[in-house]
């Protein structure tokens, strides 16, 4: 702990990082950000920890399932029906809940915090720039539609506020530059930040 820089042993006094921090269970490892703590637990929780490598379809499944909050039909957290539909089957979500990624609860399934849920829709994004980089517009839409609960699942409401700058910081390493500028420019002129 004497190895951490100052402002992430502040960020690691904050109970969801220092709960991140602790499931990713690397003593030789320091965050050097926020950013870089979320993205660790990701792949730790995803592929790293107990054997996910093996089981990459329950994080396609899961990608399918988290992109249900963009729509306003569906809700969260999600029912068991919703995550079968996305082809998240109990297997999937047993193992993904046994790395700490997902809960399940009589209401249903969800990702372990909201932190992690915005990182979550956050690479999705980002993933469908670096599919189609000249589709910066849609992503755009996407964004701009974060701002409005009544588009999005039921209950998530006003939980997603980190996706943009989560999707900046992923962005900014799997987008072009021409792209992501475009991004940055739109969103500006649609609202202050």
């Amino acid at each position: 702990i004497r190895k951490l820089p100052i402002d992430v042993l502040d960020l690691l006094r904050t109970p969801i990082f220092a709960d991140l921090y602790r499931r990713i269970d690397s003593a030789d490892w320091i965050p050097r950000d926020e950013y870089a703590l979320i993205d660790r637990f990701w792949r730790h929780t995803t592929y790293e920890s107990r054997g996910m490598a093996d089981y990459q379809d329950d994080v396609v499944a899961l990608d399918r399932l988290t992109r249900t909050v963009l729509s306003s039909t569906e809700c969260y957290p999600w029912t068991y029906d919703a995550a079968q539909a996305a082809k998240l089957d109990q297997q999937a979500r047993a193992r993904l809940s046994a790395t700490g990624i997902l809960r399940q609860s009589p209401d249903g399934v969800s990702v372990l915090h909201d932190r992690v849920l915005n990182w979550a829709v956050a690479r999705i994004l980002a993933a469908d720039l670096a599919k189609v980089p000249a589709d910066a517009a849609a992503i755009v839409a996407q964004l701009e539609r974060l701002d409005d609960p009544t588009t999005l699942a039921s209950g998530v409401g006003l939980r997603l506020n980190y996706v943009l700058f989560d999707f900046l910081w992923l962005a900014a390493e799997k987008g072009t530059p021409s792209a992501l500028a475009a991004i940055i420019l739109a969103v500006l002129a649609h609202k202050d930040h």
